[in-house]
This record gives structure tokens, sequence and C-alpha cells, in this order.
């Protein structure tokens, strides 16, 4: 298949819906009515031109906000990816990745989900699933959003908090576990009724023997009711309560009602009782665990290596990131 320049694509796009909008009667009736609210101006007293001035910033806002609503070509660029030959080939093998990644956690035969999911941060963290060094790498540009499989964005080595929790909810999925993606974000209890609330956070909800927990493998925190009352806090939240979590005195989660779809699967599920003790003897039994079993985890890296690096030339492809300006994007 013929090369595509998405850069190109989007600024066509951007020039035909200009082009269409102004021929549009919402647009002439807009643009002559811009312009014969200033007539009255041109034959009044020099002394308001400071006024015209005013008006002609609120017009020129007025007009570019309308504009930007009508701009949005994300649909048409999501299209454009989806339907292209490197797209398919990467859904492809990013299936295969997982459901390899599915297969080799089973050969542990874990108590509980808290055991796999520190497992597999002990493979992330040794760069066993990706090309580089793993790193929390926030970009300046980037163009991930597009592409739905954010998960796949570990095997750069280069990820933030949506990457990682997209990519445990893949895994846990396909080993037969329930978890979605939340957004979240992590305030102080006195902005709870902030109308200003940032949710810039993403983190698992993990169903395990009929309960729920949060985990965020960005901090390495699982969190639920706690069980043992004046050990560390950073485990325990109180129960969840028209999507608010209390973490300790200083902190607190809200739970991002557009995630309400995904959460709601689990409301009628309890929040798990998690022990901080327990917490940290599962982490000191699975980093020995992980050293027993480091050749072996070396071993799966090598047979999924190319997948790997085959992945990486696709995700940079069809959802580059980069810190500086993105000048070129182009698939097949």
């Amino acid at each position: 298949m013929e090369e595509k320049d998405l850069i190109k694509y989007n600024k066509e796009l951007t020039n035909s819906k200009i082009k269409d909008y102004f021929k549009s009667k919402e647009g002439i009736a807009f643009t002559s009515a811009s312009v014969i609210s200033f007539v009255p101006y041109f034959v009044a007293d020099p002394s308001i031109y400071p006024i015209i001035i005013i008006n002609s910033c609120v017009i020129i806002s007025n007009l570019i906000r309308n504009l930007k609503s009508k701009l949005d070509n994300n649909y048409q660029l999501y299209e454009a990816i989806t339907n292209s030959d490197e797209y398919h080939e990467f859904k492809e093998l990013y299936d295969i990745f997982i459901s390899n990644i599915a297969i080799f956690l089973k050969n542990f035969n874990f108590n509980n989900t808290k055991e796999l999911c520190l497992f597999l941060l002990q493979m992330l963290e040794s760069s066993n699933l990706s090309v580089s060094k793993k790193e929390y790498h926030i970009f300046k540009y980037g163009k991930d959003i597009l592409v739905d499989e954010l998960g796949a964005r570990i095997v750069t080595g280069k990820t933030v908090c949506r990457h990682t929790t997209s990519f445990y909810t893949d895994v846990l999925n396909k080993t037969g576990v329930t978890s979605c993606n939340l957004s979240v974000s992590m305030i102080k209890p006195n902005q709870i009724n902030s109308k200003r609330i940032n949710y810039n956070h993403m983190v698992n909800c993990i169903l395990d023997n009929n309960e729920k927990y949060l985990f965020d493998s960005t901090s390495y925190n699982f969190f639920g009711t706690s069980k043992d009352k004046g050990l560390d806090d950073n485990y325990a939240i109180s129960p969840i309560d028209n999507g608010i979590c209390k973490i300790d005195q200083k902190r607190s989660i809200i739970i991002n009602p557009k995630s309400e779809r995904e959460y709601v699967s689990l409301s009628n599920y309890q929040l798990q009782s998690i022990s901080p003790l327990e917490i940290i003897e599962t982490s000191y039994y699975i980093s020995e665990m992980y050293l027993r079993n480091y050749l072996m985890v070396e071993e799966f890296y090598n047979s999924t290596r190319n997948i790997i690096e085959r992945l990486n030339y696709l995700i940079n492809r069809l959802a580059p990131l980069s810190d500086n300006p993105i000048k070129e994007w182009k698939i097949k």
C-alpha cells in the first residue's frame, strides 16, 4: 500500500473544513453579521475606536471558537490509521504479544492477582518487555490517544500512567482477570468540592476473589480498605463513596465521571481489605521469585524480542510521541 502522509492529510482536512464553513449558511450569516455590526462605528466619533477594537477581538475570538469546534479531524485521522496495513499488522502482533505474556505468567501459579501484578511490574522494570530501559517520560507532543491500544507503548520503554495501566488491563483480561482503566485525580481532601478538578492520572480497578481494589502501576501501590490501622496508610483507602476514595489525611482519589461506564461493571463488588504488611511481604516474595526465575524471564524476552522490536517500530509510526513538534507522520 502507498504511504500516506498524515500531517499533510490533516492540513487538507482543516483547509477543506474552513472553506466549507465560510460557504455554509451559518458561515455566511456569521460573517455578514460581523461586517454589519462594524458599520455604525465607521461613521461614529473617533473617540470610541477603542470600543471598536474590543468588539473586533470579541468577534474574532467567537469566530475562532466556532471554527475550532468544526475542525476536529480526529475521527478522519483515526479512520486513516485503522484502515492502514501497518495498523492491521500492529493489531495482530500486539494480540500475539499479550497472549504470549499471559501464557508465560501461568507458569508461576500465583496465589492472587497482586502477585501477578508485582511480577509483571518486575518484568517491566527490568526491561524484559521493551526495547530500552523503562522510564516515566512525558512527551510534549503526541498522537497516541488516536490509537486505542495505549498498552503497546510499553515496548518503547518510555511511558506514562495511561500506557502502563492500559497494558495491565490488556494482560489481566487475557489471563481471565477482570480489570478496567479508571481516570482519576489525586488531590488534597479540601479540594474535593473544587469545580476545577484535573483528572490527570490513570489506575487499574481489578477484581480479585469477588472483591475489587485499585492498583497504581506508576507508584507501585494497591488501594483498598485498611486491615491494619496505625500502619502505613499509603496502601489504605476508605470505601469508595460517590467516586471518592480517601487515601490518608493528605490525599484523596476522585474517579472521573467519564470512567463510570468502566467502573459501573465493578460497582457492586466490595472494596478489598488490604494489609500494608501483607503487600510488603508479597513484594519481597515476588522479588525473590523473580530472581530465581530470571533466566526463564530472559529466555522469554529473547523469544519475543522480534515482536517487541516490530511493535516498537509500528507504534512509533501509527501514534508518534516526541519532545519536539511532529513534522513527519506517515503510515502504509
